[in-house]
């Protein structure tokens, strides 16, 4: 998905998520109405067998945008929107033709109503620009094919009737979506902007929390190994070459850890505040590519960081996380291992993966019993 696509599926992944089951439920509602219509226009078809092809079609549209929506195969795209409307104005006409010459009145056709049905979640996965573009497409389709049908109709009057009668159901359910998915993305900008400010003022107590850890790290690796040692030259009472060359190497071993900690960014903070002590190696990037991450990936990256730490049988020093540059996009993968069946470990990070195919065409999941493997790419073309 490119990035100037400014759609709710893309800044609020896991919430588009909740609201997916929309798709298949309307899809059910716009089914049985279709069906209740046909029945009721049976006196009214001049070809009944492309009627009923008519609601094989739109069976087609829905079940095609029911799983393609999902949100593991996210992000919904273009081409996706457009199967769905072609597909749905491409029933609508076949209704239409099935009762041409026959038809009472528009009102009661299925075809402006289904179309305007499928119009309300759309927004939620694509831009409002298109969505609108793709409403006034369908609309003078269904209304000039109304117009049309004017001589064969019980109730006269001009075309422009017929022709608004069928096409503001369209356009009226395709506002209101594109509505409802613009004041979504506007709060969840402003949340995100919030959140963006409470990091500001919350960074020097992240940051005092994190100089803790590292203090305590570097007293632990003293007490391991400096301590020892003065303790051993204070009974000899005596320094020796091997003592010389045993400081040498506890100086280096301390004086990497102090390099490696001023190195330190923020993923690897995020590993240190998630898990229960610093896995040092745990973050592999040596090209920094972590830093490129957008906000959305780096909340989502941080999310499974903490979620799996949080599992139970999670072992802290399987944590594994790196990144590299393949084919100018920088290509993350992240491990662990976690004692607990593939299938039960697959349902727990489903919703991430979810949120990381809204941002991450190629995100993958790999969940085997005793271990997890994320994979995603960003940036780049």
């Amino acid at each position: 998905m490119r990035g100037d696509e400014q759609t709710p599926q893309r800044l609020d992944p896991i919430g588009t998520l909740s609201a997916w089951p929309l798709g298949p439920v309307i899809g059910a509602v716009i089914m049985i109405y279709a069906g209740y219509s046909t029945l009721n226009h049976r006196d009214q078809l001049t070809d009944p067998p492309l009627a009923w092809f008519a609601l094989l079609v739109m069976l087609g549209a829905i079940v095609y945008y029911s799983s393609r929506s999902r949100s593991t195969v996210a992000p919904f795209s273009r081409v996706g929107m457009i199967v769905v409307v072609g597909l749905s104005v491409l029933a609508s006409t076949l209704f239409t033709l099935s009762v041409w010459g026959g038809n009472r009145i528009i009102q009661d056709d299925w075809g402006q109503i289904a179309i305007a049905l499928m119009f309300i979640t759309l927004p939620l996965y694509r831009p409002i620009a298109e969505v609108i573009a793709a409403s006034v497409f369908a609309a003078l389709v269904v209304g000039v094919e109304a117009a049309l049908q004017g001589p064969s109709l019980q109730i006269a009057n001009i075309p422009l009737v017929y022709f608004t009668v069928a096409a503001t159901p369209v356009i009226a359910l395709a506002l209101a979506g594109c509505a409802y998915a613009s004041v979504m993305s506007s709060d969840t900008q402003r949340w995100n902007e919030a959140a963006r400010e409470s990091q500001v003022r919350l960074d020097p107590e992240l940051r005092e929390g994190a100089t803790r850890m590292i203090h305590q790290e570097r007293m632990t690796l003293l007490n391991s190994a400096a301590v020892p040692y003065l303790v051993d030259v204070l009974e000899r009472g005596e320094l020796t070459a091997d003592d010389i060359e045993r400081a040498r190497t506890i100086a280096a071993s301390v004086r990497r850890s102090a390099v490696h900690d001023v190195d330190l960014h923020w993923l690897e903070e995020s590993v240190a505040r998630s898990v229960d002590h610093p896995a040092r190696g745990a973050v592999v990037d040596p090209d920094t590519l972590a830093d490129a991450m957008s906000e959305q990936l780096r909340g989502i990256v941080g999310a499974i960081v903490a979620s799996a730490s949080r599992t139970h049988g999670f072992d802290p020093s399987s944590l594994k996380i790196e990144i590299a540059a393949v084919a100018g996009r920088a290509h993350t993968i992240m491990s662990a291992g976690i004692a607990a069946p593939g299938p039960r470990l697959r349902h727990a990070f489903m919703p991430y993966l979810a949120a990381l195919r809204a941002v991450s065409t190629d995100a993958t999941l790999d969940a085997q019993d005793g271990s997890v493997t994320i994979q995603f790419s960003y940036g780049g073309s």
